[in-house]
């Protein structure tokens, strides 16, 4: 069996795994997780996949919203833009809107 290892973390899934797969690639954003990982199975030393963080838009897409509807907030002192972190973290805690309209037209 040949595998990709996302979110390696620590190894944890190698491990579990034992010699019954082979790794053909694998991704770590931490990097005190990935050097711990690389310690245990330098094997897979230059597999590594890097993966980019979504941008808000993408971010966006991928809850169904549309394009930047949370780019601008309606403050006391006027529309003002929202900083890319309050956005994702806004997106982070939102529910996924096509989901719901499924839920409402299921009942």
């Amino acid at each position: 069996m040949r595998y990709f290892s996302m979110f390696s973390g620590i190894g944890g899934f190698e491990k579990g795994i034992g010699d019954m797969g082979e790794c053909v690639g694998y991704s770590e954003i931490d990097k005190y997780a990935e050097a711990i990982y690389r310690y245990h199975y330098p094997e897979h030393i230059g597999n590594e996949i890097q993966i980019r963080r979504l941008t808000p838009l993408e971010a966006e897409r991928l809850q169904a919203f549309p394009d930047c509807w949370t780019k601008y907030g309606l403050f006391d002192d006027g529309i003002k833009e929202i900083s890319d972190t309050q956005r994702y973290n806004c997106l982070g805690n939102a529910v996924t809107t096509s989901v719901i309209k499924e839920i409402i037209q299921r009942f």
